[in-house]
């Protein structure tokens, strides 16, 4: 069962699995311990989902409480469950190479690909410090200490989620822009926002009689080619492109939708 998330949640897999070695190594527990154990796992793997589920959708879901700010939302999950008020993560520090307090990956792999002794390892780590270049980290040691300990780095970076229109799965908002549907595949190798941005545009099509009637103008001149009006002499579109069209109807439309003309005149600007 753990090996069929292998692939999805990578760091889920790792500590699952980890726990169950753990578990079934220990030749001192007998077999029916072992059971007892691995239901517990379980049991408290489904407890971790539908906690962190409920902290992620009361402090990052951009649609729940929108005149709260996140850091009310926080509080309110603390207030909630009182241990995360006061959850404690241990830390050690290492020697290593920093930069402005954190650790210098560039040198880091330029000093792994040297054959160095400690020495000249400690050499190159302090080439331009006057102290001990010291590197703090975090320690995760099991499942429950990493789903918080990423719950709480999304809330320090401000990160905002949405559920997805189309698939209903969550996804994280780029921009301040809005947005309703994810980069997922969906289906045939297209996306969520690809299907549903059609799907919307096509239900709001069939709820206006006004945009339907313009979408079907559009077709029709569309499959005319890219001079739809040249066999048409008193069009008084007869001297442009489908494209120079088309950026005109665009427009009209935007207006239709803005209440800045009516049905009327959408039909009648567009028509050839």
């Amino acid at each position: 069962m753990a090996e069929t998330l292998d692939g999805k949640h990578r760091y889920l897999f790792f500590f699952l699995i980890g726990e169950l070695n753990n578990i079934f190594i220990n030749i001192a527990l007998p077999d029916g311990k072992k059971i007892r154990l691995v239901h517990e796992e379980f049991t408290n793997l489904l407890r971790y989902q539908e906690r962190f589920a409920f902290a992620v959708h009361l402090c990052l879901d951009v649609d729940n409480l929108p005149d709260y700010t996140i850091s009310e939302k926080f509080i309110g999950f603390t207030t909630a469950f009182p241990e995360y008020g006061q959850f404690i993560f241990r830390t050690s520090l290492a020697v290593s190479p920093t930069y402005k307090g954190k650790l210098d990956f560039d040198k880091v792999r330029c000093i792994n690909k040297k054959e160095a002794d400690t020495k000249e390892l400690l050499r190159l780590i302090h080439t331009d410090h006057e102290g001990v270049s010291l590197a703090s980290y975090t320690i995760i040691e099991n499942l429950h200490e990493m789903l918080f300990f990423e719950f709480t780095e999304m809330l320090k970076q401000g990160l905002q989620i949405k559920k997805c229109g189309l698939c209903g799965r969550y996804f994280i908002l780029q921009s301040k822009h809005e947005a309703e549907f994810c980069d997922r595949i969906y289906r045939d190798n297209r996306t969520c926002k690809q299907v549903g941005a059609k799907k919307v545009f096509n239900e709001r099509v069939a709820a206006d009689p006004v945009l339907y009637e313009y979408q079907r103008i559009y077709k029709r001149y569309f499959a005319r080619g890219s001079m739809p009006f040249k066999k048409h002499p008193g069009s008084k579109f007869y001297n442009i492109s489908f494209s120079e069209w088309s950026r005109i109807a665009y427009e009209m439309r935007q207006k239709y939708r803005n209440g800045e003309i009516d049905g009327d005149a959408l039909i009648d600007g567009v028509q050839g």
